[in-house]
């Protein structure tokens, strides 16, 4: 049964986290952050990762390149670095969907502006006929957006942004794996900084 937009983005976010305390105890426990590059077109993706976090450490890695079935618009190549070339020889999504699936299983996940990632995953999803994902998730975008004022950043909320503020060593954006390090980095300072308030 096909899913209009609107419904679609009602059922992700219905699993969202916006209890802070409780987030602040997941950032000691267990989750995983994920990331994912796209074409610019629709829901074509190109790049891939998630990172297992237990008690703030690094348990596993999944990263994988993938092959777009459509063009690549040029804006998204210049940011990505991730050229027509790079990925001629990568797996379809078909072939990598199920593996990565099977990465996040049942965890509880997080990334900036997340809802947009798990939007991207359930029309691909969607269009294999497979089962759509069911985790919990923490957007620290969201996140940030109640830890930090708007005149702390000038409104901006970035990762690239946030990474700045918070004085973090992330040079590399734009790519799946390196967003996710960024992404692990920004979601700790924010727990801290409020901790701290």
């Amino acid at each position: 049964m096909k899913k209009s937009q609107n419904t679609l983005f009602a059922d992700i976010r219905s699993h969202e986290i916006r209890d802070w305390e409780r987030v602040c105890r997941i950032s000691k426990k267990a989750y995983t952050i994920l990331d994912i590059e796209t074409t610019g077109i629709h829901s074509d993706i190109t790049e891939l990762a998630a990172l297992r976090i237990e008690k703030g450490n690094v348990k596993e890695r999944y990263h994988t390149l993938v092959k777009p079935k459509g063009p690549m618009e040029k804006r998204i190549v210049e940011m990505t670095g991730i050229t027509p070339s790079l990925v001629q020889d990568a797996p379809s999504i078909g072939e990598v969907l199920p593996s990565f699936i099977a990465f996040l299983g049942n965890d509880i996940l997080m990334g900036h502006g997340i809802d947009s990632d798990l939007i991207i995953l359930a029309r691909n999803l969607l269009a294999l006929g497979k089962p759509l994902l069911a985790n919990e998730y923490i957007d620290t975008n969201r996140f940030a957006r109640h830890v930090i004022s708007e005149d702390e950043v000038e409104k901006k909320y970035s990762v690239q942004t946030l990474c700045a503020y918070y004085h973090l060593p992330c040079t590399a954006f734009h790519r799946a794996m390196a967003d996710c390090e960024a992404e692990k980095l920004v979601f700790e300072s924010l727990v801290r900084h409020l901790n701290n308030q």
